[in-house]
């Protein structure tokens, strides 16, 4: 073998085995619009984005334009410049078709930047998504709103089949598009509401103690299931707190895994409170019925801090003490709420050295599905009619 073939093979090899590493184990990660063997290693997260013409039939490939490139989304975001999009007939249904194992359980996660991909300047879209054949969740594109109208929607599952169907509904107010379909293997984090005909839709995932300023989104590789942890937009707590951080590692808990960037920053109660008092600040549909996920992690001192949680007005549980440098999560149950909003109250117990703390939480709406055992027929029948 010459020296130049044998460079070629070496080069090849070490170049598989940093994809082997740099993606882990049943993540899927496509870029939406790019074309055929376009593949490329993202610079923030370091994970290879694909395309995804072998995911899904139809469709179109569209580039957004100069403009929202060179804009706030910077170089790292270089899988929202493309996107597929739908300009099918009102009620169509379009699917990715997304490689599952069954029974195992999955975060799959949509991102859409419209950025006048169309020549349109639409100031607004609507179209929905649906898992299998339910319906997830409604698309709202607002250009106007300060975020050039970006959207991230997140659902949580567990797999019935050898494929998970993510479909597109044209419902008349707009042309179905998207940015990104990213599928992520969840292990054994116990989502305990997610069973076989039960799934989760994101409503919010917060990391609460981060101030507004703070635009850097925590997720792979901090976190290793790629959470996406958001500075809060959508909730408000009492006046009365005050964010705190540390440059100390803190152990994720075990239950949940959230990453130590995550922990490291929180929101506790001053001056005199006992409280800490957080609730929606807009209505959603989905909110009716809700799942509410807290984590917290102290690391002022290792002083004791005991609170009780009460959720929705209802019931306080039993005291928790956060563990030092490391992580706990408390799960509640599924919360009804006629204006379809959520609050929780953290609150001190009479025994606590410390005021209540908050690192971040999580909020979910519910999906319900057929009987699973027939949910994939249902969906295959879906697509080969072209609902």
């Amino acid at each position: 073998m010459g020296l130049l073939a044998l460079v070629v093979v070496v080069l090849l090899v070490l170049e598989s085995g940093v994809l082997a590493v740099d993606q882990p184990a049943g993540f899927l990660t496509i870029d939406c619009g790019l074309e055929a063997d376009d593949s490329y290693p993202d610079d923030l997260t370091g994970l290879t984005y694909v395309p995804d013409g072998r995911y899904i039939d139809g469709g179109e490939n569209h580039k957004v334009t100069t403009v929202y490139r060179n804009k706030w989304w910077g170089p790292d975001t270089r899988t929202l410049y493309t996107v597929r999009s739908f300009p099918s007939a009102e009620g169509q249904r379009n699917c990715y078709s997304l490689p599952t194992d069954v029974g195992s359980k999955y975060l799959v996660r949509l991102e859409f930047l419209y950025g006048n991909y169309d020549g349109l300047d639409s100031s607004s879209l609507k179209f929905n998504l649906t898992l299998g054949v339910k319906h997830w969740d409604t698309v709202s594109i607002d250009t106007t709103d300060g975020n050039d109208g970006y959207n991230v929607h997140e659902a949580v599952f567990v797999a019935w089949a050898s494929w998970a169907p993510v479909c597109l509904i044209n419902i008349g107010q707009g042309t179905p598009f998207v940015s990104t379909v990213e599928l992520r293997p969840l292990g054994i984090l116990p989502y305990p509401a997610v069973m076989g005909n039960v799934s989760l839709s994101l409503y919010v995932r917060s990391n609460v103690g981060s101030s507004p300023d703070d635009d850097n989104l925590v997720r792979y590789p901090d976190d290793q299931y790629d959470r996406f942890w958001f500075t809060d937009a959508y909730t408000e707590a009492d006046p009365l707190s005050t964010n705190i951080s540390t440059q100390s590692t803190i152990q994720p808990s075990t239950e949940f895994a959230v990453p130590s960037p995550v922990l490291q920053k929180a929101v506790v109660s001053s001056g005199n409170s006992t409280k800490l008092v957080f609730f929606s600040d807009q209505l959603d549909a989905l909110l009716h019925e809700h799942f509410v996920i807290l984590h917290f992690a102290d690391f002022q001192n290792n002083k004791s801090r005991e609170f009780t949680v009460s959720i929705d007005n209802g019931v306080q549980s039993s005291p928790y003490s956060t563990p030092y440098l490391k992580g706990l999560s408390v799960t509640g149950g599924w919360s009804s709420n006629s204006e379809g909003k959520y609050n929780f109250t953290i609150a001190a117990t009479a025994t606590s050295a410390l005021p209540p703390i908050l690192n971040a939480f999580e909020v979910y709406g519910r999906i319900i599905h057929d009987n699973p055992t027939t949910f994939s027929q249902d969906c295959k029948l879906a697509v080969s009619i072209g609902l």
